[in-house]
């Protein structure tokens, strides 16, 4: 779990070594355990020191590859980044974990020296035998850069679901590629612009995710989930898939319910044992649902078997929000975890709240999971560098409401009249609610915000059809729309959330129910046995014994998420903060949106000021970033 940055070029201009140190210092939290920058010349590979420089800049460089290190497996020097193959002729800057990189050995040439025992070594060696084919064998979360130094080729990729960021952008004849886009503008070669139609698709239809391989940035993309790219020196890309949930889920047994709920039982608990593997303490995320309930439960049980204890970290919220302290405490005796609360009430500064948002980059649906980065930061201070969380448990089991939309789709007349008094009893689901469930497209209506309409110039961006909400109603088929929840929904969005959150403070995040064996194998399983008398995630409530869980926490009605929501006085001083950052918003957006109507809107409680406070502060924040760094950039010059 690092960062990684690099530049390539695509003409006879040298890239700027300057430029990549100044992105690799902007995501230096990613890695604070060591920093490598290495620039690649006719007279080889050298590494960018300054000693070094002189040589460097006479030698006209290339491509330039840097590396922030969190050292989380081998924590030797030998696993330091860019790694280089043998023969010199491939390096590797790696984001991630391979978690089956022991499996993995067995399928490298028998005569292949390792001097590491580092995932990034099994990795640079399949890489180097079979090249993008070794993407499908491997377990883990991603996001890294493959130079072929003989070829003068760039291949990136990024991990099955989107766990670990990749972005890039082109600018004068290079292309750029970071962990972060606030590397990106780092470089100083890239203006921080917003692109104004995911902007209004996120105030207008509560959409805060951009599809296609866009960012809210103009001229920044992203390496898409599940994909890879190649850039050849002449500058052409050429794009490939290896994995699409959709195509490669497996058909499911035909087996009894029991066996069922114990063949997952066992393939969670492998997704966790993989998920253990560290030089470094491992702890675990800890609140009062089910998810993180699992993964606490079965990474204890597997710790006790080694003579060691999990160590858990719980927000406790006294002061707005749900406080989960007590079922998670519960937990944690019960399963005879080392346990520790942390109340954040009071402790929030306005300033945190713009670090915050700078963190994410992209603007949030949620202020609530400000609690998560408060969170990490304690995490980081008891020196734990290694956090399982239980993200995707609702994505994997069907944990939410409208999942219930396919499943009495596909119901006879009857069998609907059953499941409605069973989702009633289950849920709390109100009549009216279970009205809605044929059809999405009613919530999806539901979300837009008429009063944005008056903000908007004469520019046409009345297109709900293409927005997150819209592509998960066009999802048909059950399986469709558990994919579409993985591919458009929350999911894209809480996995940003949750890699910035943790990084910022150099916490590495696991998530063992995004283990794609589990996903492909609930995509194509009968709703009514993932959804089972109504209970949403049947089947991860069954995984516990009474022993090690209570019925109270793992058959509780109510949906409890890992974010709460502190109101907090915010609101006083951020409409102060958006009329400051009036220019800096009109610069960004007023091409598309009336920015002193917005403000308005804010002012009379018809638009939340969260989403306008996102809006200004990476209006302010971003484009200063990219501003410093060109005239840093031209002092050095």
């Amino acid at each position: 779990m690092c960062g990684i940055a690099g530049i390539l070029s695509f003409s006879d201009r040298p890239v700027p070594v300057d430029a990549v140190r100044r992105m690799s210092r902007a995501q230096r939290h990613r890695g604070p355990d060591g920093e490598n920058v290495v620039a690649f010349t006719e007279r080889g590979a050298l590494r960018a020191t300054d000693a070094s420089r002189p040589v460097i800049e006479s030698s006209r460089p290339w491509a330039v590859l840097a590396h922030n290190r969190l050292a989380i497996l081998d924590l030797s020097d030998h696993a330091a980044q860019p790694m280089f193959t043998r023969d010199g002729r491939y390096a590797l800057t790696y984001n991630g974990e391979i978690y089956n990189y022991l499996e993995l050995k067995q399928h490298l040439p028998a005569d292949v020296p390792l001097r590491s025992t580092s995932d990034t070594e099994i990795l640079l060696n399949l890489l180097e035998h079979r090249g993008m084919d070794a993407l499908p064998m491997l377990n883990g979360m991603w996001g890294f850069a493959l130079l072929d130094s003989q070829h003068r080729e760039l291949w990136l990729s990024r991990d099955r679901f989107g766990v670990k960021p990749l972005y890039y952008a082109r600018a004068d004849g290079f292309l750029l590629f970071a962990s972060e886009i606030k590397a990106l503008f780092a470089s100083g070669m890239l203006s921080a612009k917003f692109d104004v139609q995911p902007v209004v698709n996120y105030l207008l239809y509560d959409d805060w995710s951009v599809q296609d391989g866009k960012t809210f940035y103009q001229d920044v993309m992203q390496i898409q989930p599940g994909g890879w790219m190649k850039v050849t020196r002449q500058g052409h890309e050429t794009r490939g898939t290896f994995f699409n949930l959709r195509a490669e889920a497996i058909e499911p047994k035909s087996m009894p319910m029991a066996q069922l709920i114990d063949e997952h039982r066992r393939l969670f608990r492998d997704a966790v044992s993989l998920r253990l593997r560290s030089d470094v303490k491992v702890g675990s995320c800890l609140s009062g649902g089910v998810d993180s309930c699992n993964v606490v439960i079965a990474a204890a049980d597997l710790l006790r078997q080694q003579g060691q204890k999990m160590h858990t970290f719980t927000i406790a919220m006294r002061d707005g929000g749900i406080d989960e302290t007590a079922p998670a405490r519960r937990i944690a005796q019960l399963n005879d975890c080392h346990w520790t609360s942390h109340p954040i009430e009071d402790q929030l500064q306005f300033d945190t709240v713009l670090d915050f948002i700078l963190t994410n980059e992209e603007p949030l649906p949620l202020f609530g999971s400000i609690v998560q980065y408060e969170l990490y930061r304690f995490i980081a201070s008891q020196g734990v560098k290694v956090v399982l969380d239980g993200q995707g448990g609702d994505e994997t089991y069907c944990g939410y409401t409208w999942f219930y939309h396919n499943l009495l789709g596909q119901l006879s007349a009857w069998e609907k009249s059953w499941w409605r008094w069973r989702i009633r009893r289950r849920c709390n689901a109100t009549p009216a609610m279970l009205k809605r469930y044929g059809r999405l497209e009613t919530d999806v209506r539901a979300r837009v915000n008429p009063a944005v309409y008056e903000a908007l110039n004469d520019v046409n961006y009345d297109q709900p059809q293409s927005t997150t909400w819209h592509r998960i109603a066009a999802a048909r088929s059950w399986s469709d729309r558990q994919a579409a929840a993985c591919e458009n929904h929350e999911l894209r969005y809480l996995l940003r959330d949750g890699d910035r959150n943790a990084m910022r403070w150099g916490v590495e995040s696991r998530f063992p129910f995004l283990d794609y064996r589990i996903l492909t194998a609930t995509n194509r399983m009968d709703p009514r046995q993932l959804m089972r008398g109504g209970w949403t995630k049947y089947i991860s409530r069954s995984f516990p014994t009474a022993r090690q869980a209570p019925r109270s926490i793992l058959w509780n009605q109510t949906k409890r998420g890992f974010y709460n929501n502190p109101q907090g006085p915010f609101a006083d001083v951020a409409l102060p903060y958006i009329r400051a950052s009036r220019d800096a918003l009109a610069r960004q957006i007023g091409d598309g949106l009336n920015v002193d109507k917005l403000i308005t809107l804010v002012e009379e409680g018809r638009l939340r000021w969260w989403r306008l406070l996102n809006l200004a502060a990476l209006a302010v924040q971003m484009p200063a970033m990219a501003d410093e760094s060109r005239a840093t950039g031209r002092r050095a010059a």
